[in-house]
């Protein structure tokens, strides 16, 4: 039997890895013989069609000034971040007390905000430099040390990060449906389950022909992209407990 698996967990590049195992190891099978023509058409159609959505969302302009723009960010707020620490450790207490108080509404907002989702990342440093523009005894830390600059820096990237967003969804949004995404995994998630319970169903009719071979290697596949995203997550995870002992 092909083993259970949780479709919706994997990432759009993973389900189309377990499309193109599916069809390159059923590609031997004589579908046509079997009167189960329309199994692999639905397969293959459902997988060219995702692909090719992925692909144009991928590779687009917006999509690389994103990635641009996040860089920035990033950069920004270690910059500003690397900042604040040497003026903590400045010989003018003023200044200690000043990088202290700037320290504090970073790490409320969130010291690492680099390493989480845009989303998060925007709202978050909008909310941090509010309260740097608005609030007297930041407005008067941020003078003392002269953190102006920085957050002048983190501002304008953030700026540029969320039109770089919206560009990229009102492009989406002209090109296709918001759902058309989903519906494509579904259609695709739809066919390989088509073609998994006829081959369990023949493995069962037909023990000794090439059903179960064909299982194992498709279970093989589903199990190496579990691994993939298992090891994934605890990479992730480290790798931010790594970040946040560093920093």
């Amino acid at each position: 039997m092909v083993e259970n698996y949780s479709f919706s967990t994997f990432r759009n590049a993973e389900c189309i890895s377990l499309g193109d195992d599916v069809i390159s190891i059923t590609r031997e099978y004589d579908w046509a013989a079997a009167n189960a023509t329309g199994l692999n058409a639905n397969l293959v159609t459902s997988l060219s069609q995702f692909k090719s959505h992925v692909n144009r969302l991928n590779t687009t302009d917006e999509t690389k000034a994103i990635e641009t723009s996040d860089l920035a960010f990033n950069n920004a707020w270690r910059a500003g971040k690397y900042y604040i620490k040497a003026k903590q450790l400045s010989p003018v207490p003023e200044e200690v007390e000043a990088a202290n108080k700037i320290a504090a509404l970073l790490k409320a907002n969130g010291w690492n905000l680099h390493l989480v989702s845009y989303q998060q990342q925007n709202a978050n440093a909008e909310i941090m430099l509010g309260d740097l523009e608005t609030k007297a005894d930041m407005v008067e830390a941020s003078a003392t040390i002269n953190f102006t600059p920085y957050a002048e820096h983190i501002k304008g990237a953030v700026t540029n990060l969320k039109n770089a967003i919206e560009a990229r969804r009102n492009k989406a949004i002209s090109e296709s449906s918001p759902n058309t995404s989903k519906e494509l995994r579904r259609k695709l998630a739809d066919s390989l389950s088509d073609v998994f319970d006829y081959l369990n169903i023949m493995s069962k009719i037909s023990p000794r022909g090439p059903f179960r071979a064909m299982i194992e290697l498709i279970n093989d596949s589903i199990r190496r992209i579990e691994l993939s995203i298992t090891l994934s997550s605890v990479k992730n995870e480290a790798e931010q407990v790594d970040t946040s002992l560093q920093n």
